[in-house]
Order: C-alpha cells, then structure tokens, then sequence
C-alpha cells in the first residue's frame, strides 16, 4: 500500500476583474476577512464547498489586484487538483501568480528494510539513523527540540517526526497519519481514499511522509 496525495494547495493570483461573475463557482463573503485582506469568501460548486477566496489587500505594499486561494482539504482527496485550480482561474478570470504552499502527502504501512514503521522512528529517536548532513541530538522529553529536528510521543511509541521549522521554505514529516484523525479530527474522505487503494490493510495504522513547501508570502 503506497499512495501520493497533495494535502495543502493555496495559491495567488492577479484579478483582471473588479466585478466576479462566475459560471461554474459561487462566492460567498463572510463577516470578516482576514489579517492581510478585507474580504474573504467561501468558494462553492452547487452545496460543495471548494475552498476560500481572499480578496482586497490590507498593506499599501501589495498589488490591490492580488488574491489569494486556499483549496479545502477534501478537494485533494476526491478531485483532480490541476482541473479545479485551472477551473477556479479560468471562472475568476485570473491571471495565476504563484503556489505560496503545497504540501505532498505518502501514504504507506511499511517500509521496506524495517521490521515496522514504528523501528523506523525509534531508530530516529535513539540517533541511530541520521537524516544525512543533519546533526541532530534526541532526549526523552514529550516534544524535542533540537537542531531542526523534533519528536512527538505517546508514551514508548513514537507517533511522529519533523525536519525542519515550519516558517523554513520546506519541511519534512513522518507521521501516524491514522493516530492523529482519531485523535484530532477524522476526514472521512482521507480513509475512504485509502479503502480504494490496492493493498490497504484497515487493521494496521497509516503513516504519512510529508512534504511542506512554502514560498515566501507574497512572491
């Protein structure tokens, strides 16, 4: 079982329109905006919600044209991502500026050369296998902070780990994928996706390595 998703797609974009009046997509404004734009809307298709849409920029440094998109996260489990963002820029009538974030998702329930994924992260955490040209030092504490490295735990079992911060321009991620919607907030769509998978055992945790790419803000 071995399956790639992207999980976070948010984008910019310039606005050749001052008036939207989309075919395919609805917009609803919300009562307040955000901390960097007026206006914030939530993107529909029919009762489907497709993610949010920020419009109006607050600081005199920004392009009064820029807007920026955010694709819920269901969108990445049951669409194809490519087709929806050229549809949302084609509707809007925008010209695409560039991806601020995208996060890259692998799924799997083993891994090759390891008697489990969970050996895998107790190898990390003892130090006895180094992510190559990072110096790193673990300690027993819950969460670990040391050189770029962090660990989350429960208890013996390692439920995750992390290379780099998150405000870096990548950051890198292993973890218990099936822990945390138990224990944070389920997505149905996410394990429904894995059921479709060939060789998806619904008896064994997930873990998932991920990708986070950031760009600076508003390149």
């Amino acid at each position: 079982f071995l399956t790639i998703y992207t999980d976070w797609v948010e984008f910019t974009a310039i606005k050749t329109v001052y008036s939207f009046t989309p075919k395919k997509f609805t917009l609803k404004l919300e009562d307040t905006g955000t901390a960097y734009f007026r206006e914030l809307y939530t993107i529909y298709y029919g009762a489907s919600v497709i993610g949010t849409f920020d419009n109006i920029p607050r600081p005199g440094f920004l392009d009064p044209n820029l807007v920026k998109i955010k694709l819920d996260n269901s969108i990445n489990y049951c669409h194809d991502v490519y087709l929806v963002v050229k549809d949302l820029i084609e509707d809007f009538q925008l010209i695409f500026k560039n991806f601020s974030r995208l996060d890259y998702a692998i799924d799997f329930q083993a891994l090759p050369g390891f008697k489990s994924v969970q050996s895998f992260l107790q190898g990390i955490a003892s130090g006895n296998i180094r992510m190559k040209g990072k110096q790193t030092e673990v300690y027993k504490e819950a969460v670990t902070y040391q050189y770029d490295l962090k660990l989350w735990r429960d208890c013996d079992e390692i439920t995750g780990v992390a290379f780099g911060k998150r405000i870096s321009g990548l950051r890198t991620s292993i973890y218990n994928k099936t822990k945390e919607l138990r224990r944070q907030k389920d997505k149905p769509y996410i394990r429904e996706a894995w059921a479709q998978r060939q060789g998806y055992d619904s008896s064994k945790d997930v873990y998932r390595l991920e990708f986070s790419v950031k760009k600076p803000r508003w390149e």
